[in-house]
């Protein structure tokens, strides 16, 4: 059988616009997908506003002019770090983006996805033949995401992605 193209492949089946977390799009000869954003919740911004107040606690303690209590300041500025890094972690998760793109017409897969703490974008090509597994992975909990194993060109060993979560069961099975 001779190369398919990405408009035959589409011929006669209805593309499918979600899977899990992901909304596809179609504009050939790519397959453009982008997980939906986590919602940001007052976690983060909790923790924050909690690392700050135990701040001017510790600050407070040692301004004050009867007798400082330096190991309060100390226990309350140490609490303010974690408060705050805690809180960063939070809302870092929250603000990470996870997309993917196969075009079809070069043959590769492009993985874009932010790193925290500071949210940096950073996009991975690979080959089609770079790519070493597409799985399944449940959790305890019952959720399952899809994940892709890559061998990108300029890395000494594989790397795994998530491309989807929260896949549904019937999702699932429709990728073996």
């Amino acid at each position: 059988m001779g190369r398919v193209t990405f408009e035959q492949a589409l011929a006669g089946h209805a593309p499918v616009k979600r899977v899990g977390d992901v909304r596809l799009r179609y504009d050939s000869p790519l397959l453009l997908a982008e997980a939906d954003r986590r919602p940001f919740g007052l976690a983060g911004t909790g923790l924050i506003a909690a690392g700050l107040g135990c701040a001017a606690a510790g600050v407070a303690e040692l301004v004050v002019p009867e007798a400082p209590r330096l190991l309060l300041a100390t226990l309350f500025v140490v609490a303010a770090g974690l408060c705050v890094a805690a809180g960063s972690n939070a809302s870092g998760r929250a603000l990470r983006r996870r997309r993917f793109a196969l075009d079809f017409d070069a043959r590769t897969l492009r993985l874009d996805f932010t790193e925290p703490p500071a949210g940096l974008g950073r996009s991975l090509v690979v080959p089609f033949d770079g790519v070493l597994a597409l799985s399944v992975l449940g959790r305890p909990d019952g959720a399952r995401a899809l994940t892709v194993d890559v061998r990108p060109p300029e890395a000494t060993g594989p790397l795994r992605e998530v491309l989807v979560a929260g896949v549904r069961p019937a999702e699932a099975e429709a990728f073996g």
